[in-house]
């Protein structure tokens, strides 16, 4: 018994060696190491934190253009109870329902020329002004007529972010999250209507289009941070503009440049 323990402590080292030379042919073979994983997993995530960015913008913008499709059926309730402070008949309430489809698509249209001659980001910057002008018109209303111009107003600017905010996003997006980046422009509608119908159920209607104000604003902020789609700079002969962004887009992980000359 003596004799074994110097053989058992012997054999520990060899043991050892044995161990690190397998992991190291291992390697050698061409298997990836649990560091180079791990430095890989931080690269893709700091490539698509951008993009996400990004995202998040086109995010907020078409949850706020959302909340005007739905803000008629938080405003006609209170305008026709019979204590309300601007008296609406069916007729009148048709005309502040529908006013805002009739809007949208004179600013579809208008989009289309704008976002090709100024840029697809700064068309959806400006989209925030009338959208914004709209609620704060609609909050301050002693009228019938104002609110009704504060809806066409939404409605424009509803039409205005809608072709921009998917090719905005179409172009920014690397071809394997391009698909689901695309489709937030109509999650967010669809959430932003349904936001507007929470704050309605417990909150006056002017006090709803001073909230309203919010989620544009903030996106506009979002978009002051970000770059311009390379595709639309390359079109417009900024290749140089296109290579930062596409750099900037992809967390500096591709040559820009000679992506952008191609």
């Amino acid at each position: 018994t003596e004799e074994a323990a110097p053989i058992l402590n012997g054999d520990a080292p060899v043991n050892k060696l044995k161990v690190v030379s397998s992991q190291n042919s291992l390697n050698n073979n061409g298997l990836v190491s649990t560091d180079d994983l791990q430095a890989g997993t931080r690269r893709k995530l700091h490539g698509l934190l951008p993009q996400m960015l990004v995202s998040g913008a086109a995010f907020l913008l078409a949850a706020g253009a959302g909340m005007p499709i739905g803000y008629s059926a938080v405003l006609l309730p209170q305008l026709q109870v019979a204590n309300s402070t601007l008296p609406t008949d069916n007729e009148l309430g048709s005309w502040i329902a529908s006013v805002h489809s009739a809007a949208t698509p004179v600013g579809s249209f208008v989009s289309g020329l704008m976002m090709d001659k100024w840029g697809r980001r700064r068309v959806l910057q400006i989209c925030v002004l009338p959208l914004t002008l709209g609620w704060v018109m609609i909050a301050v209303a002693k009228s019938h007529g104002v609110i009704l111009a504060g809806r066409v107003m939404a409605g424009l600017a509803v039409g205005l972010s809608a072709a921009p905010g998917q090719v905005f996003l179409g172009e920014v997006a690397e071809p394997k999250m391009r698909g689901l980046l695309s489709s937030i422009p109509y999650v967010s509608y669809s959430l932003g209507i349904l936001l507007v119908y929470i704050l309605g159920a417990t909150l006056h209607w002017q006090t709803v289009a001073w909230l309203a104000t919010i989620l544009p604003i903030m996106s506009l902020l979002s978009f002051i941070l970000l770059p311009e789609s390379p595709v639309w700079l390359v079109r417009n002969d900024r290749v140089e503009e296109a290579s930062k962004a596409l750099n900037w887009l992809r967390g500096g992980k591709t040559g820009g440049k000679q992506c952008c000359s191609h």
